[in-house]
């Protein structure tokens, strides 16, 4: 069975928009935009390092066969960060001591197949963090008010 991490935007319900008239002049009007469900915006598999992340980070609402949802900060967002740098960096030390050993102890397939290994999976995760990043980003615009949306919401199902 396969589970993913979604994540949705809650519409804000209405909008003040402004308007201008030759009687009364600026008027403020409230114009509706929507019921305010959460509307999908993505999802994430469970083989996806992003879902890894947020999973292992924060703990995100099971759905199920409900609605529930986790509400998504860039406090969050941050902790999924910086969760994602430091394993970067860790696996950047066993890295280094890595290429001590080839350089000190000569050639050895298995060393240099870590090596790259670890290569690969530090080229991944700082994608991951990247991608983090724009979703961090979007939480950021939403919980300001630069956009047309209340909040952000995740969960897994």
């Amino acid at each position: 069975m396969s589970s993913y991490l979604t994540f949705y935007l809650v519409p804000k319900k209405t909008r003040k928009k402004y308007d201008y008239n030759k009687d009364d002049g600026h008027t403020e009007i409230e114009v509706e935009l929507s019921t305010g469900t959460p509307l999908a915006l993505m999802s994430y598999s469970r083989s996806n390092d992003i879902y890894r992340a947020f999973n292992e980070t924060l703990n995100t609402a099971y759905a199920g066969m409900e609605e529930k949802y986790t509400e998504l900060t860039t406090d969050g967002c941050k902790r999924v960060i910086e969760d994602l740098e430091s394993e970067i960096k860790s696996t950047e030390k066993r890295l280094e001591i890595d290429y001590k050993m080839l350089k000190e102890g000569g050639y050895s397939s298995e060393l240099w197949e870590d090596i790259h290994s670890m290569e690969r999976y530090i080229s991944e995760q700082k994608e991951t963090v990247e991608a983090v990043k724009h979703i961090e980003n979007i939480v950021y615009e939403t919980a300001n008010g630069y956009n047309d949306f209340e909040k952000v919401l995740i969960n897994i199902d």
